[in-house]
């Protein structure tokens, strides 16, 4: 898919492999517990992704950018969010198996913080 303006796109329980999603940009992308294998989103906007309880094994975000990720019960395999910027992140326990920059970490505390019950004295 290249090039799309999208509001919202059901694709739940759907099996992804070797796609590539270019310069897209969508509203909200539903892929609950479906599986991805080899999938690549490059220059693509997302106002919602939701792969929870997806399968997600070599998934790369290439300069992306995510307003919510829901990542409740995911089960994800070397899935590079390093390029993506990520407005908030839902069930930090379904992060598991993504690599992430330093910054993104450091973006991410005060919601490690608050799920993890400690205070940031800063």
């Amino acid at each position: 898919m290249a090039s799309s303006r999208l509001g919202v796109i059901e694709m739940y329980e759907s099996t992804l492999q070797s796609v590539l999603f270019d310069a897209c940009k969508i509203d909200w992308l539903n892929l609950r517990g479906s599986k991805l294998d080899d999938v690549t989103f490059r220059h693509c906007q997302f106002g919602d992704l939701d792969i929870s309880s997806a399968t997600a094994r070599r998934v790369r975000f290439e300069d992306c950018t995510v307003g919510t990720l829901t990542v409740d019960d995911a089960r994800l395999a070397d899935v590079d969010l390093r390029d993506a910027r990520i407005g908030t992140v839902s069930n930090l326990e379904g992060l598991r198996g993504t690599t992430v920059t330093e910054a993104q970490a450091l973006g991410l505390l005060p919601a490690f913080a608050k799920h993890f019950g400690f205070a940031i004295d800063g």
